[in-house]
């Protein structure tokens, strides 16, 4: 899941940065931020509840 969140905001950062797209930059880079926060997010969630082993 961390690495589908990095790879939406890696898309979101590209579009921002893609001079076609500059009326949607701000929005871009604002879908970019929370992608990423949602990362840290899923990560930070992964480390306090460890996955029980059978």
């Amino acid at each position: 899941m961390f690495d589908l969140f990095v790879a939406h905001a890696k898309l979101e950062r590209d579009a921002a940065k893609d001079p076609e797209m500059a009326e949607h930059m701000k929005k871009h880079a604002r879908h970019c931020k929370r992608y990423m926060g949602n990362a840290n997010k899923y990560i930070k969630q992964s480390v306090e509840t460890p996955v029980e082993k059978k």
